[in-house]
């Protein structure tokens, strides 16, 4: 799928197709998450900006990264951390190629945020098992 249909399939609408890398509803936020930011051989799944950019980064004072710190105070206040992911194919300088919408029901499990700065952005989220919990 594009990263637009990605949104889409998971019942979200982007307002910048370009600059936009999550996006919320009235139940939940989704955000994107590419595949190389994944903490290397990490079980269960992780992303740690924290780890990926310790002296910070020009990505800070983008508008997508801005939007994105909204919506995971919104998910840390309103929905306990849960989030909905898209994981991007590609390296964070390349352009988007393919994304794949995480199947939480599928996959038994779902994207936590397990450590969140509303200051500066920065996160951590990691999969986390259902335990007979549906997704969001």
């Amino acid at each position: 799928m594009n990263y637009t249909e990605t949104f889409s399939f998971l019942g979200y609408s982007l307002e910048s197709i370009r600059a936009d890398w999550s996006a919320e509803k009235s139940d939940g936020v989704c955000i994107t998450i590419r595949n190389a930011q994944i903490v290397p051989k990490s079980y269960p799944p992780r992303i740690d900006l924290w780890q990926l950019h310790p002296d910070g980064g020009e990505f800070v004072n983008k508008p997508g990264y801005i939007k994105r710190t909204r919506h995971l105070s919104r998910a840390v206040s309103d929905f306990g951390g849960k989030v909905d992911v898209i994981l991007v194919d590609g390296d964070l300088e390349e352009p988007y190629k393919d994304a794949h919408p995480w199947d939480c029901e599928k996959r038994k499990a779902s994207w936590m945020i397990s450590k969140f700065d509303p200051e500066s952005g920065y996160f951590c989220a990691e999969v986390v098992p259902h335990e007979e919990k549906p997704c969001l």
